[in-house]
């Protein structure tokens, strides 16, 4: 029986010395008094319920701001995973290292700023570090050109931190670009993409200002791949040309 119900029956039972009048009296304001109190326990009631929803929400929203802040700290952290834990520190530690270097902290292609770790990715093959407007262009490349990796987005191991800690944006200068004209214009991060991706092109496939020796090498590494597709059957039995494209200036 609900409060309503009690407090008609309640009245009712009080007011019927007073007759048939009484009891309906009584009845009334005893219903009256029971849906009162009703409405005031369902009013509780769902104040109760709202705190209680709210309270949830704050203690979920405060656990995915947690979780959201220690996720965006653990970005600008360079980490090289390993069996061994020493081992996977002290990797990382030295790929650290190595982004600080002066050479490592503007793009090899366009001379862009690598201000943090977040900014930079590493061609593993090619052995520079470049900005992500770069790293877009070797990707267009292919893999076997280039094989592009971000220092904090990434998994590395490492192989990988051993292959890319051997070379540099230093290294990288020497290999590639010996023979660049120094009175020629190299590009920037106001050049367009199409002159950018022709000098990415003539840099590293073919090889425009390098040796004539990496060029050969080239050759042969590229005469060896065409061998093996052939015979995989896999292959159009045309090979990427080294020809040196006229640099967009």
């Amino acid at each position: 029986m609900t409060l309503t119900e009690r407090g008609a029956l309640v009245g009712s039972v009080l007011f019927s010395p007073a007759g048939i009048a009484g009891v309906l009296l009584g009845g009334a304001v005893g219903g009256g008094v029971g849906y009162a109190t009703d409405r005031a326990e369902e009013f509780l009631s769902r104040i109760h319920r709202a705190y209680s929803e709210r309270v949830h929400r704050l203690k979920t929203t405060a656990t995915l701001q947690s979780e959201t802040e220690a996720t965006l700290n653990s970005l600008g952290v360079v980490c090289v995973g390993s069996d061994d834990p020493e081992e996977a520190k002290r990797y990382s530690a030295a790929l650290s290292d190595f982004l600080e270097r002066p050479c490592n902290k503007r793009c090899a292609d366009c001379g862009a700023a690598l201000t943090a770790p977040t900014d930079t990715w590493a061609s593993i093959n090619l052995g520079v570090l470049v900005c992500v407007r770069c790293a877009g262009l070797h990707r267009s490349l292919g893999i076997s050109t280039s094989r592009i990796k971000s220092l904090v987005y990434d998994t590395w191991d490492v192989a990988m931190a051993e292959a890319i800690l051997q070379r540099g944006n230093d290294v990288g200068r020497e290999t590639y670009l010996p023979h660049f004209s120094s009175g020629a214009a190299m590009p920037n991060e106001r050049t367009d993409d199409q002159r950018l991706l022709a000098h990415v092109r003539n840099k590293y496939v073919r090889l425009r200002w390098a040796e004539p020796e990496l060029r050969a090498a080239r050759q042969v590494q590229q005469a060896a791949h065409l061998a093996r597709a052939k015979r995989a059957g896999g292959h159009n039995g045309q090979m990427p040309s080294l020809s040196s494209d006229a640099l967009t200036k």
